[in-house]
């Protein structure tokens, strides 16, 4: 990737790279489905609220943005596996209010972090409240 574009102090990506997708495998949408289904309507929890946002997330917002999440770290996974690189698979595990995992994957040792978006979102949009000045996740 090259230096982003500045024009009038707004920055933009100049080498975009084309999506080139695969079908996603029937039993990572089952299992995403499942796991954001209890997260949003079942006994998990998710915060309604982003660190210093004011917009408030209903329960099926919340779905839909579990959903596609996991969907994320279960494809992640996989692929890693395919290349013989070890991982401990996704946590499954719902957890109840004020409990957090610290990461999404660990691949051979090391703690990932993984994050999903749509084709418009902007990286720059992730919630620096959430993070350390070495880029650890704040839970």
């Amino acid at each position: 990737m090259g230096v982003l574009q500045n024009k009038d102090g707004i920055f933009f990506i100049n080498k975009k790279k084309p999506f080139n997708g695969k079908l996603i495998d029937e039993d990572i949408i089952n299992t995403a489905f499942e796991f954001a289904y209890e997260m949003a309507f079942g006994n998990g929890e998710h915060r309604k609220r982003r660190s210093g946002g004011s917009l408030v997330r209903k329960p099926l917002e919340i779905f839909l943005n579990t959903f596609q999440g996991k969907i994320a770290e279960l494809v992640l996974d996989k692929e890693l596996t395919s290349r013989g690189i070890e991982t401990q698979g996704v946590d499954l595990k719902v957890f109840g209010e004020g409990i957090w995992d610290d990461r999404d994957i660990v691949a051979n040792g090391k703690k990932l972090n993984v994050k999903s978006m749509a084709f418009f979102s902007n990286l720059f949009l992730l919630e620096c409240k959430d993070w350390d000045k070495d880029g650890q996740y704040l839970h």
